[in-house]
């Protein structure tokens, strides 16, 4: 059977997992909004929406695009705030010494 201390630290492995997981992320929609003025998984929506390419936008608005452009970098950077947070908290929070019951920084 599996002790508790093995589950905490197999958790706290799992959240730091994700955390990076998430900036990873958030490191490749920065990429593409560099590269191409907005995220892939983001051109659907915005055809959608907006009913033309992003292409044919920064064609023939680009003072439009490049306002998308930024909006995108602001939205990821608000992402990576929260990726780091989760980061942070898995990592310090949750961390292996935090093991619960009888660890050094549990309760007793």
């Amino acid at each position: 059977m599996v002790g508790r201390n093995a589950l905490m630290r197999i958790s706290w492995i799992g959240l730091t997992l994700i955390g990076v997981f998430f900036l990873f992320a958030r490191a490749q929609d920065i990429i593409k909004t560099r590269s191409s003025g907005l995220p892939s998984d983001h051109t659907t929506t915005f055809a959608k929406l907006t009913g033309s390419d992003f292409a044919a936008v920064k064609a023939s608005t680009p003072s439009v695009a490049k306002y998308m452009s930024t909006l995108e970098y602001g939205y990821t950077l608000y992402e990576l705030t929260f990726g780091l947070l989760f980061l942070a908290i898995a990592l310090f929070a949750c961390g292996a010494d935090n093991a619960g019951p009888g660890s050094p920084a549990g309760p007793s």
